[in-house]
């Protein structure tokens, strides 16, 4: 009996955290760079969004695409949300020397309410002939992918970063761009592919008004790099379940006699109430999503605490009641 009270407990526990996990996030903010409803709300104001010549496919450019606008050493992006994406290549040959670097702002995003945020992207790059370069490594210059957020005015502070992972000259993944963690502009995470790849990151602040930034530097042919799917996310506001008020049908009931719990209280973001014998959160009696339990106590007397979990609730206290078992016989 107590193993199979160990494996319901596990069981409820599994489920809880698994709904938990379903309701961990809520997206409030996109930038799909479709032509329709992006980005959701607020501005996006790109340096440029074009290429260096008037028709298409590109060779160099900063703009929002789909594979057949521009001219990729590798055939073309995979994974892409939608048809439109944004690209970048060679941006100087678009736009002329001092044009390396271009950007995107992102502003005037609401968060006003909002906590737990967090960033999520698509990013891709081309891994195939070792295109790109960094000051680590003794070049002239670092490649780079860098996005930043900034709050109600404040300093833009990084949020993910790509740089060069190594100097090899050649082959697959060699002077590729992967996420850079330790600040010295070289590469030494997830390698970025042909295939775009997620990527998420906490934001540990909130406030009022949030911009983003992208900042992206490419000064040659082959340093090819696209960006898809700009989403933010907040907590769920989570409202745990009242302390439950407990009666019985039946108190004190006879030896072996079954007894109904009637549970008044409101769940709220909790999936359903659960029984406990010995303490609260002791030996899992058993759950229900209704207002009443059946249980059958033992003597001389049996206390059964209830709580509501499940969900994004905190477990916390629990209602009681001591149903008391009579041994005198009729």
């Amino acid at each position: 009996m107590t193993n199979m009270k160990q494996k319901i407990t596990l069981l409820l526990f599994m489920i809880s955290f698994l709904s938990w996990e379903g309701n961990a996030q809520t997206q409030f903010w996109s930038d799909t760079f479709e032509d329709v409803g992006a980005p959701s709300s607020g501005t996006r104001t790109p340096e440029n969004d074009g290429g260096g010549v008037f028709s298409t496919p590109y060779p160099s450019y900063f703009a929002r695409v789909t594979n057949s606008d521009i001219d990729l050493f590798f055939g073309s992006y995979s994974g892409q949300e939608g048809s439109k994406f944004w690209a970048a290549e060679d941006n100087d040959g678009a736009f002329g020397s001092g044009n390396e670097e271009q950007q995107i702002d992102f502003t005037n995003i609401n968060i006003s309410g909002k906590t737990g945020l967090s960033f999520k992207g698509l990013f891709a790059a081309n891994n195939q002939n070792a295109a790109f370069e960094s000051l680590a490594f003794g070049f002239t210059h670092s490649d780079y992918i860098i996005v930043e957020y900034q709050i109600d005015g404040g300093p833009y502070v990084p949020l993910i970063r790509f740089f060069a992972n190594n100097s090899v000259g050649t082959g697959v993944n060699n002077k590729s761009l992967a996420e850079e963690l330790s600040g010295d502009e070289i590469g030494e995470g997830t390698i970025l592919t042909t295939s775009f790849g997620e990527f998420t990151k906490t934001i540990p602040a909130t406030g009022t008004i949030l911009n983003l930034r992208i900042r992206v530097f490419t000064n040659g042919g082959s340093e090819e790099i696209a960006f898809d799917n700009f989403r933010l996310f907040e907590a769920p506001v989570c409202t745990n379940p009242t302390v439950p008020t407990l009666a019985a049908s039946a108190n004190p009931v006879c030896n072996s006699a079954s007894t109904t719990l009637n549970i008044t209280g409101t769940l709220n973001d909790a999936t359903q109430w659960a029984i406990y014998t010995g303490s609260c959160g002791g030996s899992l009696v058993g759950t229900t999503a209704t207002s009443t339990f059946v249980v059958t106590p033992t003597g001389p007397s049996t206390t059964y605490y209830v709580r509501g979990e499940g969900g994004c609730v905190t477990p916390g206290s629990c209602g009681s009641i001591t149903i008391n078992v009579s041994t005198v016989s009729l």
